[in-house]
């Protein structure tokens, strides 16, 4: 509190309109202009639909990220005996709406608190749906340890303190946890013997791909985008496309990780001899 107290101008300034380093593929016409971007990879003009929301279309196409989580917890994707057993997965759909929400804020403003907000808790997400999958008697200390509210507390904090006032790392730490998490998901995968549950990974694993196809797309075809929008009047919202795309690969996996910890807790279960 303190610290914040006496940061509270610079915080300030990091929750600024376009103070974020990170700007999606093209040219703003706000009055900001000013600011230097060094980051650069828009896939529309900022301000362009709305005069109060930066980037429009990747603004509203973050929302329905947030749903994910409500939409699961309604058609009962965590059974029973999980909530009992790891009650503790509720963070997770409180992580997902979160996403959600930061995507929207972020996109909306391109400010630098924006940004951690949204790429933070990506890389929240990504860390504790693999403490999900890890099987239940293994990592057992460093599993419950990282749910316990200070160490949660202090991970979060820390690590937000760390992206605000160096928003390039940020950026680097959330694109460095994808890698990571496809490791840690298909080493889950492997131990899995249940073959509905695995090829409902694979589904969620080629939504992913094609999802991330249309993150790299935007990310470095943006001169392209960008001759196609001046010669054919239309450019393609590929970031705004990737949002729905990675809802709904989000909805699948989530789904998978819940049936991977019910089996390896059913497993663990047999043979102790506890069921």
């Amino acid at each position: 509190m303190v610290l914040i107290l006496l940061l509270r101008n610079q915080l300030t300034d990091l929750a600024l309109y376009e103070s974020s380093p990170v700007d999606w593929c093209g040219k703003s016409i706000n009055k900001h202009d000013t600011m230097k971007h060094y980051i650069k990879f828009q896939s529309e003009i900022n301000f362009e639909v709305h005069g109060g929301i930066a980037e429009f279309w990747n603004t509203v196409s973050s929302i329905p990220i947030s749903l994910v989580a409500p939409i699961a917890y309604r058609n009962e994707i965590v059974h029973q005996e999980v909530w009992q057993s790891f009650p503790n997965v509720v963070l997770v759909f409180a992580l997902i709406v979160i996403i959600g929400i930061g995507s929207a804020y972020f996109h909306g403003t391109l400010s630098v608190t924006g940004q951690i907000m949204d790429e933070m808790s990506i890389f929240w997400l990504v860390s504790y749906s693999a403490l999900v999958v890890v099987p239940p008697g293994k990592h057992t200390l460093i599993v419950d340890l990282a749910f316990q509210k200070p160490v949660f507390v202090a991970f979060t904090l820390s690590t937000t303190l760390i992206g605000l006032f160096l928003p390039h790392l940020s950026h680097l730490i959330v694109l460095s946890c994808v890698p990571f998490g496809i490791y840690v998901h298909h080493q889950a995968f492997n131990r899995s013997k249940n073959a509905t549950t695995k090829r409902r990974f694979n589904a969620g694993f080629v939504m992913f791909c094609l999802a991330w196809c249309c993150w790299l797309l935007d990310r470095f075809l943006c001169s392209y985008l960008k001759r196609m929008r001046s010669s054919l009047g239309f450019q393609p919202q590929l970031h705004a496309a990737w949002h729905i795309l990675i809802g709904i690969t989000s909805y699948i996996l989530f789904g998978v990780c819940i049936e991977f910890r019910r089996e390896f807790s059913k497993r663990v279960s047999r043979l102790t001899g506890s069921v």
